[in-house]
C-alpha cells in the first residue's frame, strides 16, 4: 500500500509573533520559519513580503523586527519540490517510496489575530526520490549535494561545508502533481472543547490517519492511502483540483 506522510511546517507562535494568515476566500500566506544557521539563502522576511504579517520573529534566540536581516528557512521549497529533515520526521520520511505523497500542514489564523487558529493542509507533492545522507559514500554525497542545491539544509551546508548539516539528513525530492495550494484545506475542528487540535470527521474518514491529534507541537502523521485516493479526497472533501 502506498503511503501519505503529513509534516507540520511554517512559522508559528514558537518562532514568530503570530501564525501566518488565512483570508476570507481561503487564500493564505506560506511563511517559513526563521533560518537559525549560516546559509546561502538570500530571501529574507522583508524581501518576501512576510514582514507585513508579523511584528517580530525569533532569530538567534531573540525577538527581532529587523526583517531584512533574517533569512527564511525555505523548507519545503514548493518551486523546487524538495523537503529535508534530520530530525523528528526522519523515520517517517524513510518509509516513503516513489509515487507516495508527502503533505504539509500549518497553523493559520485570520490576519493579525491569534484566534481562531486551525490546522490546514497548504501543499503536497508526489515523491520522486528519498535520499538518506547517512547511507551515502563520499562520491554519492557530492552528487546529492549538487542535485539538491535548492534544499534549505543543503544551503546550510554550502555556506560553511560543515558536515554536521548532513548528519541524519533525509531529503525528499518531489514531482508533479503537487505544490503549494491556492487555497488552504482546513483539517482541524474536532473536539471543540479541547485546547489542542484534532482532525475533523471528514478527514478521519477519508484518510484514517495514524492519529487524530494535530498538536500542540505539530506531530508527523502517516496514513495508508495511495496517490489517486489522496488526490480524489482533496477533490471530494475539499473541492481542490490540482
Amino acid at each position: 500500500m502506498m503511503s501519505l506522510v503529513l509534516v507540520g511546517i511554517a512559522a508559528d507562535s514558537q518562532n514568530a509573533s503570530n501564525c501566518p494568515p488565512i483570508f476570507d476566500d481561503g487564500q493564505f500566506e506560506y511563511i517559513p520559519i526563521p533560518e537559525q544557521y549560516e546559509t546561502t539563502e538570500t530571501a529574507t522576511y522583508a524581501s518576501e513580503g512576510h514582514d507585513k504579517y508579523l511584528s517580530y520573529v525569533v532569530y538567534d534566540g531573540e525577538e527581532t523586527a529587523a526583517f531584512d536581516n533574517v533569512p527564511i528557512h525555505y523548507d519545503p521549497n514548493f518551486e523546487a519540490l524538495t523537503f529535508g529533515d534530520p530530525g523528528k520526521s526522519r523515520s517517517k520520511l524513510l518509509t516513503l517510496a516513489p509515487d507516495d505523497i508527502i503533505g504539509f500542514y500549518s497553523g493559520l489564523t485570520p490576519p493579525g489575530q491569534r484566534r481562531p487558529k486551525h490546522r490546514y493542509l497548504i501543499g503536497y507533492f508526489v515523491v520522486d526520490r528519498v535520499v538518506d545522507f547517512n547511507s551515502l559514500n563520499e562520491e554519492q554525497i557530492s552528487t546529492e549535494v549538487e542535485r539538491n542545491r535548492q534544499n534549505a539544509h543543503i544551503k546550510r551546508y554550502l555556506r560553511c561545508r560543515d558536515r554536521r548539516h548532513l548528519e541524519d539528513l533525509v531529503i525528499v525530492q518531489g514531482k508533479r502533481p503537487g505544490g503549494l495550494l491556492d487555497e488552504a484545506v482546513k483539517l482541524s475542528g474536532g473536539r471543540p472543547d479541547a485546547s489542542n487540535y484534532y482532525f475533523t470527521k471528514e478527514w478521519l474518514d477519508a484518510w484514517e490517519p495514524s492519529t487524530e491529534y494535530l498538536g500542540g507541537i505539530k506531530p508527523v502523521i502517516a496514513a495508508d492511502i495511495g496517490k489517486a485516493e489522496f488526490i480524489d479526497s482533496l477533490e471530494r472533501v475539499a473541492g481542490i483540483y490540482m
